[in-house]
């Protein structure tokens, strides 16, 4: 009796094991500098879509993606706190919340169906001096976790029942243990699909203010030398 329960044991275990997928890594999609006075977002999905067609581009609609964003923008430094203060509150109103705050950038997580509204609406509170988006593609790495995840779950409610059919304490102690380890597993995949289900309600965004202060007539002088300087010895 004892070593038809170990042998049921092991070909649980196996069976388990061997339904495991391989982990693969998120995928990011090169969304490159944006050019001013373009969406960042809107540039990057053309750069990622370039190509397909057709059932490819239709499948590609279906994969999941993490949106993170960065915008440099020139505002006049006595206006700077309370533009600042101005888009932390719009985040909050749109459900978002902060990171961190300071004179010189903001960043902040906001729901995914407001990044694009987020992102047009920092940009009308300056001059946009760079921005950028970057595109995570996490379905692969989000969908491995989750089966990974029903699997142990499964194994979990076989291990229990078999637990309620040990014959002996050597039997119990092995149940129990190997129990403990797949338990250990659930708690791991559940904090990983976590992450990664925040990654997909929310996108972040990170603001960063520099100085627009126009130059006095001094300032204009050393300015048109550089310009002078640049158009004699720099050759695009």
């Amino acid at each position: 009796m004892k070593k038809l329960f170990m042998m049921f044991l092991i070909a649980l275990l196996i069976g388990c094991a061997a339904s495991r997928k391989e982990a693969y890594p998120p995928q990011e999609y090169p969304a490159g500098d944006v050019s001013r006075g373009n969406t960042g977002d809107s540039s990057a999905s053309k750069s990622s879509s370039a190509g397909l067609s057709g059932k490819k581009l239709q499948e590609q609609t279906k994969r999941i993606l993490s949106y993170e964003g960065y915008i440099h923008l020139l505002v006049p430094n006595k206006n700077k706190e309370e533009i600042i203060e101005n888009i932390a509150e719009y985040v909050r109103n749109q459900k978002g919340f902060i990171f961190s705050q300071n004179k010189t950038s903001l960043t902040f997580k906001i729901p995914s169906k407001y990044f694009r509204k987020t992102f047009s609406y920092i940009k009308t509170k300056g001059e946009v001096d760079e921005e950028n988006i970057r595109i995570i593609d996490i379905t692969d790495s989000y969908y491995d976790t989750k089966i990974r995840l029903e699997n142990s779950e499964n194994l979990q409610k076989r291990l229990i029942e078999l637990l309620k059919k040990a014959q002996n304490v050597s039997e119990t102690v092995e149940v129990e243990k190997e129990l403990s380890r797949v338990t250990q597993d659930i708690e791991t995949l559940k904090a990983a699909m976590r992450r990664y289900q925040s990654q997909i309600d929310y996108s972040s965004i990170s603001v960063y203010f520099r100085d627009s202060s126009t130059p006095g007539p001094l300032g204009w002088f050393f300015y048109g030398v550089y310009i002078g300087v640049k158009w004699l010895f720099i050759w695009e």
